[in-house]
């Protein structure tokens, strides 16, 4: 009879609702990972468990009848949330089993039934939770009545992608178990479910939800190619703060429900704590241009043999400066910048910030598709590069100036004067596009007023000076190249631009850092702690030859670097000569939700 009744149309009607509902659907679910995603995914997995307490339960149960919804509905509209919240996507689907016996005739009988649904949700504009809500009970509904098309045969009427690192349609998956389990005892003998001692993820991340004596409790299971258990420790802790959120507060937007805890907000304010006075009227700009006005003669920048002073760095950034500005540069425009590294890439990046713009690094080591999606995607009418330079670009509309064949012309212009068209704290200082690991790549956007904040509470974090050398590591295709640069340049200290000699062996880079006097290493966690390990010693050779001071308690106790923990050096090392390594916390992990190119308006590319 199920075949005679699927027969009569059932599978092309439910086959068809389920392409209209899923079209255009991402191909994936990009959330933070731990770790870069895999090519080949494998299904290494570990689980977390949680147990929300009875009078949430109660609170949650209250709450759907009075939102005329079910328990399922409510808790994955609050899963969908988070996962929002927390990837930045706004069109995204979540899978979820279903028993798949909607028919009376099938209740009673033994076998696997069980089909998989998926689930889409989209965030168009402000919205309400209760709006939210409203929306995933009519898909759920909607999904119910066309469950009875298998999964197999959805992904092959849809012909996603195919990718060896995650399942097509949804790598998320939700489960309520609500349904009263039964004691197992069989002659007197008491059967208790035990965990795998190998445990499997078959998805990025599931959440199964059971109720249980009014409790919820909840079973985090993730994949460790992917996700650390303390991240998805953190997630479970989200999750509770947003169900317990919504529940006070239905009707708040979904932009303004709370993702932080209590404990959380301590440790942030805790944090933030820090006995400065940062003004938040100044840029970057204004910070380095009084740097140069205060100390002109003190040097600015060096790059292997070739130096400016702060005078002699701020005028030719004033002079690059008016010229953008005759080719419309100004606040909230963007400008490419494709310069090897050199002193005229720092001159260029301080240009482009002087003229009100904002910078869009460009490697010209970078695969041609990778440059022509970031032209096309920033939509970029203004590039400047060196003619060695201009062959690497691919064809686009944008104008590309070469400041070599403009260098009598720069010359010219006013070099004393600062240009006057600034940008203000609230404009955009420069877009860094991620790496696409996980898919398309995305121009991820800092504004003034963040990077002034966190160079100079950086600066005071590190006890720069003057006279220190900072070693700048980075390639500016990375957002640590800004922590390098502004944090030096508007403390007054001398920025020392790595070269690619330095890299050919751990005793070149430290006869390099020696050479040149470095005092201060912000670079990789690796290079450092190979750097501290090998330097404390080696280093150590050398004391007394430059008169740098000696390493702070960084090289002497366990210092958290980038995230990381440097091991303990021996007590008899510490006096040595060597290089100070800054002593901080990932502030990096604890900054506000970044938007990208997409999630701006009025962003203008120049």
């Amino acid at each position: 009879w199920q075949r005679q009744w699927l027969a009569q149309g059932v599978l092309t009607r439910q086959r068809d609702y389920w392409v209209h509902q899923l079209h255009g659907l991402p191909e994936l679910l990009e959330l933070p990972t731990d770790w870069p995603r895999p090519a080949l995914m494998s299904v290494q997995g570990q689980h977390l468990h949680v147990s929300l307490d009875a009078a949430l339960g109660q609170q949650v149960q209250q709450f759907s009848q009075a939102q005329g919804t079910t328990v399922f509905m409510t808790l994955l509209a609050v899963f969908n949330l988070l996962l929002h919240r927390w990837s930045g996507q706004a069109d995204l689907a979540v899978g979820t089993p279903i028993a798949n016996r909607p028919h009376p005739q099938t209740e009673g009988l033994i076998g696997l039934f069980v089909n998989t649904l998926v689930l889409r949700s989209r965030f168009e504009g402000p919205q309400r939770f209760t709006d939210m809500l409203a929306a995933t009970r009519q898909t759920a509904l909607s999904a119910y009545a066309h469950q009875d098309l298998p999964f197999d045969d959805l992904v092959e009427a849809l012909n996603p992608t195919r990718s060896m690192g995650h399942s097509p349609l949804f790598q998320v998956m939700f489960a309520l178990q609500n349904a009263h389990q039964e004691r197992l005892e069989l002659g007197g003998v008491r059967l208790t479910l035990q965990p795998p001692a190998h445990p499997i993820a078959k998805s990025d991340l599931s959440l199964s939800i059971v109720e249980q004596d009014g409790r919820l409790d909840c079973d985090w299971e993730f994949r460790t190619d992917l996700f650390t258990p303390a991240t998805v420790a953190r997630l479970a802790e989200r999750f509770e703060q947003v169900l317990r959120s919504v529940l006070a507060d239905p009707t708040q937007s979904v932009t303004q429900v709370p993702l932080l805890t209590p404990a959380d907000v301590q440790q942030l304010t805790a944090w933030g704590h820090q006995p400065l006075d940062l003004p938040t009227d100044r840029t970057v700009v204004d910070l380095f241009e009084a740097q140069a006005a205060r100390h002109p003669s003190h040097t600015a920048v060096v790059f292997n043999d070739q130096s400016l002073t702060y005078g002699e760095l701020n005028a030719r950034a004033n002079q690059w400066a008016h010229h953008l500005a005759t080719l419309g540069a100004g606040p909230d425009t963007l400008v490419g910048l494709c310069i090897d590294r050199s002193i005229e890439m720092i001159v260029g990046l301080l240009a482009i910030l002087k003229s009100g713009s904002a910078y869009l690094p460009l490697d010209p080591e970078y695969p041609q598709d990778r440059l022509e999606f970031m032209l096309a995607d920033a939509g970029l009418t203004l590039v400047l590069t060196h003619s060695t330079l201009r062959d690497r670009l691919p064809p686009s509309s944008a104008q590309v100036c070469c400041v070599d064949e403009l260098a009598p012309a720069l010359g010219a212009l006013p070099a004393n004067d600062n240009p006057v068209h600034r940008a203000a704290p609230q404009h955009l200082a420069y877009v860094i596009y991620t790496s696409g690991s996980t898919g398309r790549p995305k121009g991820v956007m800092i504004e003034h007023a963040a990077l002034a904040n966190y160079a100079q509470s950086m600066a005071w974090r590190y006890g720069l000076q003057a006279t220190d050398r900072v070693l700048q590591f980075s390639s500016i295709n990375f957002d640590a190249s800004a922590e390098e640069i502004y944090t030096t340049l508007t403390a007054g200290a001398c920025l020392v631009l790595r070269d690619r000699d330095m890299l050919a062996t751990e005793q070149d880079f430290l006869d390099a850092c020696d050479r040149h006097g470095v005092t201060v290493l912000p670079g990789p966690t690796a290079r450092q702690r190979a750097s501290a390990l090998a330097g404390a010693t080696a280093l150590g050779d050398h004391r007394g030859r430059s008169g740098v001071r000696a390493p702070c308690a960084a090289l002497a106790t366990a210092a958290a670097v980038g995230g990381a923990t440097l091991q303990h050096l021996r007590a008899d090392r510490s006096h040595h000569r060597g290089l100070r390594l800054p002593h901080r916390r990932d502030e990096r992990a604890n900054l506000p939700d970044r938007p990208t190119l997409a999630q701006r308006p009025g962003v203008s590319a120049g």
